[in-house]
Parts: structure tokens; C-alpha cells; sequence
């Protein structure tokens, strides 16, 4: 086993390197790295399995390490050790792409604890799984509002080995999901069974009960399903069941939705859950009803039109930073940031979407047309097909539009306020041609209401 210790601290280096060569299970072999320039270079040119950095090293913090790890799909797992925690800097250091925490100064008891995730078996626990088999997530949020394991359930611990940790049934509370939390642990896996209409119908029946849930908002309900659908589709690809399941659930979200009257400034007061796409998806679909409703556009099957296409409009993006792009020209301005793969992943993103929705039996007409056309731009700047205000048609113009808003709530946080957005995007031209009516409904959301 190759591990990369990555730590500017002389003396702390060689104790961390004595730790895991004395604690783990199985032969190691270590490189050292002070800083995150060399511990790239050693990534570079090194088959590493896993990455034990701190946080605070000259020429750029552990982020950057974790990164580059990220950025070139590497079979890396990354253990950050330091004062800080992934919770506190969850945009340097996300949840799921954290195996550990070793929380400085105890060191000691960090590796230790870091060790045992590698052995071969525990003995208060199940054999750990190394099969040729495919795990499918399912989010802590998931699990704890069913209140129960809806299958035997693993946690895992390489990109090989899974460890099962509840059994089919057994009850999951609060202090479990605190207990997984605490470890950085943000999801948990179930088998994928030989028959996949078995999965299918599994998730199908939980999705059900959530969305039956009248305890629970409805914002926390999209976000949720949204995230854990999304990981069944990047897991298993799309099938028929699953588009099934999606077109159901996107049915029933519609349904609450029409039904609620959201107030122009709803989202003052929300509390999104999950990570960003799926909190993008929620607060899309949201503030979309507020508008078709204010055009007398609001029908159910407009909604789940728009709905569908929000759930479904990022699905190939695996950059969260891409994800949170507002339109072409905001793209050649960070372009420089991303590699060749990461750009052309971004550009094809509405293409690939389009391809994945015209295979799902009985979609409405413009869905498909309504995706594709996400990051067009008044000016016929955008892309992929470079249409202009008044070559879009207006429904293609109100989802682009909610999608810049929802974007703009959540990238500004504290700091979003509504003039600010209409100043901006009203000079990129965003109130002309089928954008008008949209962007005049969104511009009368600063006013107080009635």
C-alpha cells in the first residue's frame, strides 16, 4: 500500500510516518511531502492509495491537493489532518470526498483510528466486503428520514471494500446519523441486487413514503430524492425503471408545488438541503412556479415540464464549481481555471442532458428542447446552438432565467440581494426579446408585498 503523507512540520511528518507504518494491517510504503506542489509532483508521478494531508502548508493548503485528486478522477482516498474540519470548510474539503479527519494535535489516536479502517475484519463487525459487485449510495438524509435501513447497508472504506455496518430494517436515528457525520461519512451503500427492478422498486417504495411525509417540507423532500436518484443514475446509468421512478416523482413534487402559493421572497426563509445540485434543482423548480403562476402560465404540465428539466439539466457535470456557472460569458471568464477535459465536459453538458431525456418513453414535447438550450444567451452568445431573446421561446427563457436566479441566491449566500441580480443580468440583456416577460416578474420581486 502506497501512502502519500503530505506536512510541512519536520518532526510531525516522521511521527505520522512511524504511526502508519507501525499501525496498518498490511506493508506500506510511504512518500513525504512538505508542501502541496510536491505532493502533486508525487501524485504525478506515483501510484498512491491514499493521501494524509494537512491543511496549512506554504504554496497552497491540502485543498489544493484533494483538488488535483478530484479534478483527475484519481483512485486516491484523502485523509485531511488538522486543527480544522471538512464541516468547517465544506467548499475546500466536500463531505464525500473526505475518507478521514485526523483531528490534530492526537495524531496518535488518528492513525490508529484511520488503521482500522483498513483491516480486514472487526470483531464487533461483519467481514468487509471485496467483491466484484456495484454499490449504490444512499444519503444519511435518505436513510434517517425513513427512520430505517430500507436494505443491509455498507459503509465503504477503499473504492473496493465495503463494510456492512446495519442490517435490512434495523432503526436509524439521530444519533446515528451524528455518529457517521462525525466520521465524514455523508453516505452509505446498499448491494446492487442481480435483478435490478429489485433496487428499483426499493427506492420506489422509499421515495413514496418520503414524499408522503407531511412533516416534512417540501424543499428538503426534493432535495433529498433529487440526490439520491442523481446517484443512482451515475452509478447504474439510466434505465426504464428509473426514469420511471423520476417522472413519478417529479409528478408528485409538481402537484405540491401548484398547490402552494409562494410568496415572491420564499426563499428568504428556506433551508436547503444536501449539496449544491440538488439544492440548485429545488430552488429552480421553486422559484419557476412563482413565475409561470405570475404569467398565468401554470399548469401542471408546464411545471413538470421545467421541473423535469431542472432535475435533470446538470446530471453529466461532476465539477460542482461548473454546476455553479451562470451563463457563457461568466464561463470564458473563469475558463482558465479548468483543464481541457473539465472544459469539454462543461460545453457538452446540454448535449449529453438532451441525449439522456429523449430516451425516457412518454417525456412531453420542448423538454428536451427546453434542456438543450439552458445556456443560451440574449445576445446568441451562449451555447450549444447560439440562439438569441428572439429566437428562444419564452418557456426556454423562463428556465434560463430562474436557473441564473437560483444560481445567484445561493452563490451569493448572506450577501444575495435581488437588485443586485436585476442590475447585473439586465446588462447582459436578460429583459429583451422572450425574456421579457420572464425577467419583469422576477424584477417586481422587489417589491413589498401586498
Amino acid at each position: 500500500m502506497n501512502i502519500l503523507i503530505a506536512e510541512d512540520e519536520v518532526e510531525l511528518i516522521e511521527i505520522i510516518e512511524f504511526l502508519v507504518q507501525d499501525f496498518f494491517p498490511e506493508k506500506v510504503t510511504t512518500f513525504l511531502a512538505k508542501n502541496s506542489v510536491e505532493a502533486i509532483e508525487v501524485l504525478t508521478n506515483n501510484s498512491i492509495d491514499l493521501c494524509i494531508s494537512d491543511h496549512n502548508m506554504p504554496g497552497g493548503n491540502g485543498s489544493k491537493i484533494l483538488k488535483y485528486i478530484m479534478q483527475n478522477n484519481l483512485s486516491i482516498s484523502f485523509v485531511l489532518s488538522s486543527t480544522v474540519t471538512p464541516q468547517e470548510l465544506p467548499n475546500e474539503y466536500p463531505i464525500d470526498n473526505v475518507l478521514y479527519h485526523i483531528q490534530k494535535p492526537d495524531v496518535i489516536s488518528g492513525v490508529k483510528a484511520l488503521s482500522a479502517i483498513y483491516k480486514l475484519q472487526k470483531p464487533e463487525s461483519a467481514a468487509v466486503m471485496d467483491l466484484e459487485m456495484i454499490f449504490i449510495p444512499v444519503s444519511l438524509h435518505f436513510v434517517l428520514l425513513l427512520e430505517k435501513a430500507p436494505s443491509d447497508l455498507y459503509i465503504r472504506i477503499s473504492d473496493s471494500k465495503y463494510l456492512k455496518c446495519l442490517n435490512g430494517g434495523e432503526p436509524f436515528g439521530m444519533d446515528d446519523n451524528a455518529k457517521y457525520l462525525s466520521k465524514s461519512v455523508s453516505k452509505l451503500y446498499v448491494k446492487k441486487p442481480s435483478n435490478e427492478e429489485l433496487l428499483t422498486q426499493l427506492l420506489s417504495a422509499a421515495i413514496s413514503k418520503l414524499m408522503k411525509k407531511s412533516d416534512l417540507p417540501l424543499n428538503e423532500k426534493m432535495s433529498i430524492i433529487h440526490a439520491q436518484i442523481c446517484d443512482l443514475i451515475q452509478f447504474t446509468g439510466m434505465s426504464e425503471e428509473i426514469a420511471a421512478i423520476t417522472k413519478e416523482n417529479v409528478n408528485q413534487t409538481v402537484s405540491i408545488i401548484m398547490k402552494n402559493n409562494l410568496l415572491d421572497d420564499f426563499w428568504k426563509g428556506l433551508n436547503l438541503m444536501g449539496e449544491y445540485p440538488s439544492q440548485l434543482y429545488t430552488l429552480h423548480s421553486m422559484l419557476a412556479s412563482v413565475v409561470v403562476k405570475k404569467l398565468s402560465w401554470s399548469s401542471e404540465a408546464t411545471m413538470f415540464k421545467l421541473t423535469l428539466a431542472a432535475f435533470f439539466q446538470d446530471i453529466t457535470l461532476t465539477n460542482l464549481s461548473l454546476v455553479k456557472v451562470y451563463d457563457h460569458q461568466h464561463f470564458l471568464e473563469i475558463k482558465a481555471d479548468y483543464n481541457n477535459k473539465e472544459i469539454k465536459n462543461y460545453i457538452d453538458h446540454p448535449l449529453k442532458a438532451h441525449d439522456i431525456i429523449v430516451t425516457m418513453k412518454g417525456i412531453p414535447a420542448d423538454i428536451d428542447k427546453i434542456i438543450l438550450e439552458q445556456h443560451e444567451m440574449p445576445d446568441g452568445s451562449g451555447f450549444p446552438r447560439k440562439l438569441n431573446a428572439n429566437q428562444l421561446g419564452p418557456l426556454s427563457c423562463l428556465f434560463i432565467l430562474c436557473g441564473l436566479l437560483a444560481r445567484f441566491i445561493l452563490n451569493e449566500g448572506e450577501n444575495f440581494a435581488i437588485d443586485n441580480f436585476i442590475d447585473k443580468f439586465e446588462a447582459l440583456g436578460y429583459n429583451k426579446g422572450n425574456f421579457k416577460d420572464s425577467f419583469n416578474v422576477i424584477k417586481k420581486f422587489t417589491l413589498k408585498q401586498e
